[in-house]
């Protein structure tokens, strides 16, 4: 081993180092997509070739000092200028480590400081999801469409059914989905409740001009509604239906509710003043029961158990015999 070749290696490591430690200053504009998940990458590796060097300078001045033929005279005095140079290219280094360790640390420091801050805007966040959990809202959906769609409502039903609509049809149109959660109704020995629009009201009629389509459109979706609870009901399943009968559209029910086993509630405003769309582009918010008693008589849920309670309950309601109108 030469001190030649000792001091060809260390400069090659201190210039890749000091290649290296510009790359960082540069980092944000050249690396500014990739290694996103270690940012400290650069630091790791400017001291891991730091602390090589300087190992590497160490073993070298041990294996010199144990030499028989060199003493420590002769180091100074015959390789004064070489142990000098690498005296001062070790200090360099020394230097440099002493300083990317303080930037180093101190952008931990700054990492630390931002993750405590998101962690208490989490735990914040969470807290207030947790209260809204608690009075039984649960989550949403921007569209009905686009998140928990009928078909997968009526998959979800498994031992009871409550609904107030227009005529049902987005869940009668899934007719395999719409028979079998009957049939699941039916075998946990739950009525099934439908609280529906009578296919002569006035209220349809206007519907139709409002959205500028035929003066039987809305009828007609109501009535195959109908028509197929009343197969269903022919064959013995238990099923109720009452109508409502209103002569304008602001009478007709606010909300389009479907309680599922007596637990969850989907909840939509039934937007009529708007022509361009049947409601799966509306939100939908879903309501849940919540686990203790006294929260649930306070919770949105159990309020709008209480609305569909009163809506079925309202004597104006026509109880449907399964034979008119179709």
């Amino acid at each position: 081993m030469s001190m030649n070749s000792i001091l060809s290696g260390i400069f090659i490591n201190i210039v890749s180092a000091i290649l290296i430690s510009v790359l960082i200053y540069f980092r944000k504009a050249i690396f500014k997509n990739i290694f996103k998940e270690n940012k400290n990458w650069f630091s790791i590796a400017i001291i891991s070739v730091f602390i090589y060097n300087i190992i590497f300078l160490l073993i070298y001045l041990v294996f010199f000092l144990f030499e028989e033929t060199y003493t420590i005279e002769s180091l100074f005095h015959i390789n004064q200028n070489r142990f000098l140079t690498l005296v001062f290219l070790t200090l360099v280094e020394i230097i440099f480590l002493i300083f990317i360790t303080y930037k180093t640390n101190k952008k931990i420091s700054i990492l630390e400081r931002k993750l405590i801050s998101h962690t208490e805007k989490t735990n914040q966040l969470q807290n207030t999801i947790n209260k809204y959990k608690d009075f039984g809202i649960h989550d949403f959906d921007f569209s009905i469409k686009e998140g928990f769609d009928y078909k997968k409502s009526l998959k979800e039903v498994q031992s009871d059914l409550k609904f107030i609509g227009v005529g049902a049809g987005k869940l009668t149109r899934n007719v395999e989905e719409f028979t079998s959660m009957v049939h699941r109704v039916d075998n946990s020995g739950n009525e099934m409740q439908l609280v529906l629009c009578n296919p002569e009201s006035k209220s349809l009629e206007l519907l139709n001009l409002r959205a500028g389509l035929q003066n039987d459109t809305y009828k007609s979706k109501v009535v195959t509604s109908l028509r197929l609870i009343a197969s269903l009901k022919k064959k013995g399943l238990k099923i109720r239906v009452r109508l409502y009968n209103f002569n304008t559209i602001e009478e007709m029910p606010v909300f389009r509710v479907m309680l599922i086993n007596s637990e969850y509630c989907l909840l939509a405003y039934s937007h009529f003043n708007d022509p361009r769309h049947e409601g799966e582009e509306l939100p939908q918010l879903h309501l849940k029961k919540p686990e203790n008693v006294d929260q649930n008589n306070l919770s949105i849920f159990k309020g709008f158990q209480k609305y569909f309670e009163q809506t079925w309950n309202d004597a104006n309601l026509e109880e449907w015999n399964y034979k008119d109108y179709i």
